[in-house]
């Protein structure tokens, strides 16, 4: 195998025995541009590789943002995907999206997590005044098990509750009651997994349970992660191979432009953690 000058040309010439190296330009910060062909691409960046890598594709700079083809008209369409999110105002939403179209009479709401509330969430938020009336209006099915293995529909019942048992009943986790058992008791003969996020779990059990906070996290294979293969930074997303990319917010504001550039950048920061799908808002 060599590699050669121009695979594009008529006339080849031989550069050196072996694959070609080709160096990409790469950012894992998600800023779409459109391409002069109306595409979307997650970073100019990535418009550029695309370039490099395609040069008899005639693809230039448009302009910043999405193309207007692949702009949503629409900012309250919500799709049939239940994906909640945990907002400012303690109140858990269906989607990121939701919080977004309610952005619209309420400039101050903003997505803080993925997935519901918790208790102490609405408790620092709402307040326990009026949590046992609003858990009348509430009817999210966000449950949690409580320590007297009671499962509560949302962190508003949950919290009326415990206005009347005190610090006898506090929150086991967030679940059904039994639903979270099997994440402490790993299968007979369990042997470690590496995760996509290239991170090592104890058993498989303990990997499905920390995708209930990480929807993009899956198996990679079975085994301890080796940091050779297995590290995100490696492999990263890279947003050319589907050109506008996975967008995902993180916890510092960031638009990453897949889950694997997020994972890559929470080895350096630990603190950074997937809030939702789609851009920051």
């Amino acid at each position: 195998m060599v590699c050669t000058s121009n695979m594009y040309s008529v006339e080849i010439n031989a550069e050196h025995d072996g694959e070609c190296a080709i160096e990409c330009p790469y950012s894992p910060v998600y800023k779409p541009v459109c391409s002069t062909t109306d595409y979307t691409f997650a970073n100019e960046q990535a418009l550029k590789c695309k370039q490099i890598l395609q040069p008899y594709i005639k693809n230039a700079f448009q302009h910043e943002g999405q193309c207007k083809r692949q702009q949503s008209t629409n900012p309250c369409y919500e799709s049939n995907t239940f994906t909640p999110v945990c907002a400012s105002n303690g109140h858990t939403y269906t989607s990121a999206q939701h919080i977004r179209c309610l952005k619209q009479v309420n400039s101050d709401l903003r997505a803080l997590h993925d997935g519901a509330c918790t208790p102490d969430e609405v408790k620092e938020i709402i307040g326990l005044d009026d949590v046992c009336r609003m858990a009348n209006h509430r009817q999210e099915w966000s449950p949690i098990c409580g320590s007297n293995n009671v499962t509560y529909p949302n962190s508003y019942r949950y919290l009326c509750a415990k206005k009347d048992k005190g610090e006898d009943l506090q929150v086991s986790y967030m679940g059904e009651c039994g639903s979270f058992d099997y994440c402490r008791q790993p299968e007979p003969d369990a042997s470690p997994v590496c995760g996509t996020d290239g991170v090592t779990y104890p058993h498989d059990n303990a990997l499905y349970c920390a995708q209930a906070s990480s929807r993009y996290l899956g198996k990679k294979h079975q085994g301890a992660c080796n940091e050779t293969v297995d590290d995100p930074c490696l492999h990263r997303g890279f947003p050319f191979l589907d050109d506008n990319g996975r967008p995902v917010c993180a916890s510092n504001a960031v638009t990453y432009v897949s889950p694997e550039a997020l994972w890559c950048a929470a080895k350096n920061d630990s603190g950074i953690k997937f809030i939702h799908s789609g851009e920051c808002f």
